[in-house]
């Protein structure tokens, strides 16, 4: 039963009277408390995860604030509004939820309403690489959502759609303005009419803060060259080849067989052959597995090579070509400027025989072998390779190789 505070005045006396003390002031007891209040006593949550701080205060009979109460929390619906031990609410769910302090048994409460209020679009299926002509698959889906990020579930706006950026003037054909459904707008049928690479879309909604997706291609056939990593930009004409690296990539979902690449450089109204490769992506030479994959090989300039015109220095291009070896198409083309050069034979390296030591000055025609040593020097800054040492013995019009 729960003690008035004349009975608790009472009962202080009492006991103060048998310890020999005179009663204190009636000012100097423990106050009661008579109720509660919460401050804010209302407040409106317009994001989930959103927080609030509330304060709590014991007052007496006379609405006097009692200082050094504690409190306990809790809340009338934790799935719309938590509330911890320290008063801070947090948003959770649409909805009202009444958050009560508790001191001395006595209770007060504030109201928390919680209503999302849209405030962005985010992308929730970025577009991904697509074919010309074809939609994009999956669906590129925009959400609805509130400050904090959450989608608002009962939004129904209209989201459009746009290039942000259209690096190779395509065309967004589609259904490009739709209504959102549960905060999520979709669109099934978009399409671009034009291959590129780094295409990014735009989401706009009147009042909302739009969104950019991630970039995107959009490609002709099933795989291309991404990139020709050029060992040199200088080639030689009728010269020696150089190392380079394509990356290649396919969309296909099973392994594409007799893949090739083929080089030409072009130059004005002349094109040549300038090497080319089966792709070396898997154990088998010229099958493409889906994904990226990059393999090296030659590339050389020659007038003798298949091919129309005459090569000459100066400026060119070298073409590549990804092409399927069943059908004769071309899948992917990729072009990079080169410098055609005159080829100048290399100097001999600078190496030399210094002496040879002959352990005997007479040799038996036909019978044994005789050692020699020679001491030979090279004054390049590098090893020189493949470098061989010829004998021969020359007698008159004789002349005969002799290790």
């Amino acid at each position: 039963m729960r003690r008035t505070a004349a009975g608790a005045a009472l009962l202080m006396a009492l006991l103060l009277a048998c310890e020999g003390r005179t009663p204190a002031d009636p000012s100097e007891l423990p106050a009661t408390v008579a109720s509660v209040v919460v401050t804010p006593e209302s407040d409106t949550l317009v994001s989930l995860g959103e927080s609030l701080k509330l304060v709590a205060g014991a007052l007496d009979a006379e609405g006097k604030l009692i200082a050094g109460k504690g409190y306990v929390w809790s809340s009338s619906d934790p799935a719309v509004a938590r509330v911890n031990q320290s008063g801070s609410v947090i948003a959770v769910a649409n909805g009202t939820a009444e958050i009560i302090a508790t001191a001395a048994g006595i209770d007060g409460s504030a109201t928390i309403v919680v209503v999302q209020v849209a405030s962005l679009l985010s992308f929730v299926s970025q577009p991904t690489v697509a074919m010309i002509g074809e939609a994009i698959s999956p669906a590129v889906r925009v959400a609805v959502r509130d400050s904090g990020g959450s989608t608002v579930t009962d939004a129904a706006d209209a989201v459009t759609i746009a290039f942000a950026a259209n690096p190779a003037g395509g065309l967004l054909v589609g259904t490009t303005t739709v209504n959102a459904v549960a905060g999520v707008a979709s669109f099934a049928d978009l399409a671009i009419d034009h291959e590129g690479i780094g295409y990014t879309l735009a989401a706009t909604s009147n009042g909302l803060s739009s969104a950019t997706s991630a970039t995107f291609d959009v490609w002709s056939s099933l795989a291309r060259i991404d990139d020709v990593d050029l060992g040199s930009d200088t080639l030689s004409i009728d010269g020696f080849n150089v190392i380079y690296e394509a990356t290649v990539s396919s969309r296909s979902s099973n392994s594409m067989s007799a893949i090739l690449l083929q080089a030409y450089v072009d130059q004005q109204s002349a094109s040549r052959a300038a090497g080319g490769t089966a792709v070396r992506c898997s154990a088998v030479v010229g099958d493409l597995p889906p994904g990226t994959c990059s393999f090296k090989f030659s590339l050389g300039a020659s007038n003798t090579g298949a091919g129309t015109g005459t090569l000459v220095p100066g400026d060119a291009t070298t073409r590549f070509e990804l092409k399927d070896g069943n059908s004769g198409s071309v899948l992917s083309t990729f072009n990079t400027p080169v410098t055609l050069v005159e080829f100048v034979e290399p100097p001999l390296p600078k190496a030399r025989i210094d002496s040879v030591n002959l352990s005997s000055t007479t040799l038996a025609i036909g019978t044994e072998w005789v050692p020699y040593t020679a001491t030979v020097t090279n004054e390049e800054p590098s090893t020189v390779s493949s470098v061989v040492l010829q004998a021969y013995i020359d007698q008159g019009s004789a002349s005969r190789a002799a290790g």
